[in-house]
């Protein structure tokens, strides 16, 4: 036990002398000191351990890169009940290093709980709060009380108690709440953040919602992150591409879907360099979904010199069957190249499909009045 002692007595004094984000890097060696000495990891195997809590670290810095081989190590090491295992699976898929679905994700997560593993219901209780989960209020204050640390676990009770009163001003839990930000844990400053972005438990403040998510993502947080970026597009704020732009690359290593993003802004705002489009153009073909099949084929129109005009065309008409507004898109496209007849045609066909834009752009013109209702 003095072992324990002395690395979280090193562990705090460290966060008196460093920046926030080396703070937050240390916190988690700080973790692999607290397990490497409990239980459970004595009666494991070292060396698998070894490299799992290399995994935890390093996903937390961005450059884990999980392999097949240990993918399967991880699932049959969970299969026989180790938690850690299960938690780290779940880690993995969060972070998007790993093939893991979504319902296995969830599954290793719930497993990580039964064998015991105790970063599970802090684990937990951030999905239920952030709305991916739902828990009972029994299951909520169930895990509430297994959290060791008397400071986190008072956090977790207040916001949950904020969350059951579901009160219009909670002054009294939020002042609580305001009094723990001199904790290292930055799940405070996501909480703070959200109750003043929402609104529903305190008077809407988005500049003070801000405030508290720029503190979070100081730790890398994902959830502050995401919604940063998402503020600044949003119009609750004057929109700003650029700071929008900054957050969503600083998540890229843990949420890829953000990469679709950035590239969406970059073609909208005309920001891609000549030199960037083949790298955007095999990231687009490596994701291989529908909407970065829709942003190939506008990056093929976008950019003539690849001549790829055609296969841009047919992605575009392809999914313009469920995405009615890709349109509206070729129809300024063929507009500007002053194909009027294939301009109008695919006006029709968003007239028919009912967008709203197409509708609108075809009361200009008299062959297309008889489609509008």
């Amino acid at each position: 036990m003095e072992e324990y002692i002395s690395a979280e007595e090193f562990y705090f004094s460290y966060l008196k002398t460093k920046n926030p984000f080396d703070a937050h890097l240390s916190r988690f060696e700080y973790y692999r000191v607290k397990i490497l000495i409990s239980k459970e990891l004595i009666k494991a195997k070292e060396k698998l351990y070894l490299y799992l809590l290399d995994i935890y670290v390093d996903i937390k810095i961005g450059k884990a890169n999980i392999s097949p081989f240990y993918v399967r190590l991880l699932k049959q090491n969970s299969e026989e009940g180790n938690g850690l295992a299960s938690f780290l699976i779940y880690y993995c898929y969060k972070n998007n290093i790993s093939p893991f679905s979504k319902k296995e994700y969830l599954n290793y997560i719930f497993k990580a709980r039964d064998n015991g593993y105790y970063l599970s219901y802090i684990s937990l209780l951030n999905e239920h709060f952030f709305g991916n989960i739902n828990l009972s209020s029994d299951e909520t204050k169930e895990y509430i009380g297994k959290i060791n640390d008397n400071q986190i676990r008072d956090i977790y009770n207040l916001y949950f108690q904020l969350r059951e009163k579901d009160y219009i001003n909670n002054e009294k839990i939020i002042k609580k709440l305001e009094q723990h930000l001199i904790s290292d844990n930055p799940i405070i400053f996501i909480m703070l953040g959200k109750i003043f972005d929402e609104g529903r438990y305190a008077q809407e403040d988005i500049d003070k919602a801000i405030e508290y998510y720029k503190h979070a993502a100081e730790y890398k947080e994902i959830y502050a992150i995401n919604y940063l970026a998402e503020i600044y597009i949003s119009g609750r704020v004057p929109i700003n591409i650029k700071e929008s732009l900054y957050y969503y690359k600083q998540s890229l290593h843990l949420k890829p879907d953000n990469i679709l993003k950035i590239i969406k802004l970059r073609i909208e705002t005309k920001e891609i360099n000549k030199d960037e489009v083949e790298l955007i153009i095999q990231t687009l073909q490596k994701i291989n979904n529908v909407d970065s099949s829709i942003l190939l084929g506008r990056v093929y129109l976008e950019y003539q010199y690849l001549k790829k005009e055609k296969e841009g065309i047919y992605l575009l008409n392809y999914y313009g069957l469920t995405n009615p507004g890709l349109y509206y898109y070729l129809y300024l496209f063929y507009t500007k190249k002053n194909n009027r007849k294939e301009a109008i045609r695919y006006l029709r066909r968003g007239v028919v499909k009912k967008d709203k834009k197409c509708i609108e752009e075809a009361k200009g013109y008299k062959k297309l009045a008889s489609l509008i209702g």
